[in-house]
């Protein structure tokens, strides 16, 4: 039986990465993900749209991506969508969505 909340991704990484800690000791990496939209224009030319991910790996698959990533790596994310909100240093909420990555692949040759 397939899970209801799947999520795959095939883009590039956006940024360099660096792993963070939680306050318990929970290694966390960050991956920018870019994907390209391809449709046609009103002079039916080829137009292209990049859409940005957030993707979130932990423990030791964010020691494993953070050693075989770098920026412009083209990847290949399995994962599930998650929903956070939090609170601004002005007082805002914002609400995001990330991936929580769980399997991470290099599709680079």
């Amino acid at each position: 039986m397939f899970p209801n909340n799947m999520v795959m991704l095939i883009g590039y990484v956006g940024q360099h990465l660096t792993i963070s800690k939680t306050t318990k000791g929970v290694k966390r990496l960050k991956i920018r993900v870019a994907t390209h939209n391809v449709y046609k224009g009103e002079k039916k030319e080829h137009r292209y749209t990049t859409i940005w991910h957030n993707v979130i790996a932990w423990g030791k698959l964010a020691d494993l991506a953070a050693t075989r990533f770098v920026k412009g790596s083209r990847i290949r994310v399995h994962g599930s969508i998650c929903y956070r909100s939090f609170n601004t240093k002005e007082g805002c909420v914002r609400h995001i969505a990330e991936i929580k990555a769980e399997f991470l692949q290099n599709l680079d040759r």
